[in-house]
């Protein structure tokens, strides 16, 4: 399985990006409201998410077991 629970995973927001991390092979998958996926990639380690290209409003991003909320 790509994603573990058991993998230690952050994910963050900063000056438009948003970075995650993770102890090994993780999924990240970024959600709008409406449950529409908009967003995942696999990664390894880290990654980093441009929000520049979003429309204005409320998202959900998940990598692991974390979440994250983002308005824009």
């Amino acid at each position: 399985s790509i994603t573990s629970a058991d993998e230690a995973c952050n994910i963050w927001q900063k000056d438009g990006n948003l970075f995650m991390t993770s102890d090994g092979p993780s999924m990240f998958v970024l959600f709008d409201m409406n449950g529409r996926l908009v967003e995942q990639a696999s990664y390894c380690y880290t990654h980093k998410c441009s929000l520049s290209g979003l429309p204005s409003g409320v998202y959900v991003a998940r990598t692991g077991n974390r979440l994250l909320k983002i308005v824009r």
